[in-house]
């Protein structure tokens, strides 16, 4: 449409997301980044499963 000028989009924020454990609680995180929710919403999330809780489900059999 003539006359209508695109507004700038501001910068995502970027936010760093450590996942302590793992957890099926954690599942909605994973969700929300796959569905593209945090972009929705200005962000740029980095999640990150920390290595103390990776190493604790090898522990356990479970490949992270």
């Amino acid at each position: 449409m003539a006359g209508i000028r695109a507004q700038a989009q501001p910068a995502p924020v970027h936010v760093r997301v450590s996942l302590g454990d793992v957890s099926l609680n954690k599942v909605s995180f994973l969700i929300a980044d796959d569905a593209g929710i945090y972009a929705k919403n200005g962000l740029d999330v980095q999640q990150l499963i920390t290595p103390a809780a990776a190493e604790a489900v090898r522990r356990n059999g479970v490949t992270v």
